[in-house]
């Protein structure tokens, strides 16, 4: 939720109506493994998922920093399937993205494939 909150809030930019359109056109995924050996999630995690369709919980895999490929593998492959798009970006929870800037120098690359 601090994401939602800060850095992926479109509300917070001052200068954002040059890449409006290329922001609505991000997708985010929020991508979980277990923390438990149950595989058990806490209710304040079930009840932002419910709130929220970007959250996909990854029920046969442990969190832990070994786990971190798979995990980028697994939500890689989930993109390829569900979703058309150019660029991937693959963050953590302790990162902080300035997408105005990350947008404005995405769509100045040359598009060669």
């Amino acid at each position: 939720d601090a994401i939602r909150r800060t850095w992926m809030n479109v509300n917070r930019w001052n200068n954002l109506t040059s890449i409006d359109e290329q922001y609505k056109r991000i997708k985010v995924m929020f991508l979980f493994g277990s923390y438990t050996d149950s595989g058990d999630f806490d209710q304040e995690f079930y009840d932002e998922l419910k709130e929220h369709d970007d959250m996909y919980m990854i029920s046969n895999l442990r969190e832990h920093k070994t786990a971190l490929k798979y995990k980028v593998l697994w939500g890689t492959k989930q993109a390829l399937h569900h979703y058309d798009f150019d660029y991937i970006v693959k963050t953590d929870d302790d990162i902080v993205v300035n997408l105005p800037v990350l947008i404005t120098d995405l769509i100045a690359l040359p598009r060669d494939r």
